[in-house]
C-alpha cells in the first residue's frame, strides 16, 4: 500500500506541474534538505556563449531572436545551447506575424458555393474558416510551449526560483576613522 502512495504522489507531482530546478538553482537555494534526491543524477551543462541569430534568418526573424535573446538574459544568461530553439521560436513568430495580417486583410471566412445542380441552379452557400486560422492557432501554440519552456510565461516564472543576491549591510563602526563603509 505505501509502495502505491509513493507511486500515486509522484504521478501527482508531474501532474501538477512541479518540474525539479536545475542543479544551479539548487546551489544557489541552498536545499540541503532534498540534495538527496540528486545525488546521483548527471545534468547537461550548457554552452558558456551566447547565441548569435543565423545568416539563413530573415531581416524581421533576425530582429526577433535577438529580442527574445534580450529577454530571456533579463532572467538568467542565454546559452548557445538553445540556438535552434531560439531559432524555431522566432521563425514561428514571424509567421504568426504573417497570418495575423492575412487574416486581418482577408477576413477569417470565406464563402463556398455548392455545385450547380443538373439544371444549373446554384442553391447553397456555406461559410467555412479559412485554414490559416488553424495554422494560426498551431503557431500560437508552440509560442506558448516555448515561451513556457524558458520560464518567460506568468505561471512558468513563478516556478523559477532564483535567490536575489543578498544587499550588504552597512557597517556600523565606518564612521571610524580606517573602517569600510559596508560589511
Amino acid at each position: 500500500m505505501a509502495f502505491g502512495l509513493v507511486i500515486n504522489a509522484k504521478l501527482l507531482w508531474l501532474m501538477m506541474g512541479i518540474i525539479p530546478d536545475p542543479r544551479h538553482i539548487r546551489l544557489l537555494k541552498n536545499d540541503k534538505a532534498h540534495a538527496h534526491r540528486y545525488a546521483n543524477r548527471e545534468e547537461p551543462i550548457e554552452s558558456p556563449g551566447r547565441p548569435h541569430a543565423p545568416e539563413y534568418l530573415s531581416d524581421r526573424a533576425r530582429e526577433i531572436f535577438n529580442d527574445f535573446v534580450q529577454r530571456i538574459d533579463e532572467m538568467y544568461p542565454a546559452s548557445e545551447t538553445d540556438l535552434d530553439i531560439i531559432v524555431l521560436y522566432a521563425n514561428n513568430k514571424e509567421q504568426l506575424e504573417s497570418y495575423e495580417m492575412f487574416l486581418r486583410k482577408n477576413g477569417s471566412t470565406f464563402e463556398v458555393l455548392s455545385p450547380p445542380d443538373k439544371k444549373g441552379v446554384m442553391h447553397a452557400m456555406s461559410v467555412r474558416a479559412r485554414p490559416e486560422v488553424t495554422m494560426l492557432k498551431e503557431c500560437k501554440a508552440l509560442q506558448l510551449r516555448i515561451l513556457t519552456e524558458f520560464g518567460l510565461s506568468p505561471s512558468s516564472r513563478s516556478r523559477v526560483n532564483l535567490k536575489k543576491p543578498a544587499d550588504k549591510a552597512e557597517n556600523k563602526f565606518g564612521a571610524m576613522p580606517g573602517a569600510s563603509k559596508t560589511g
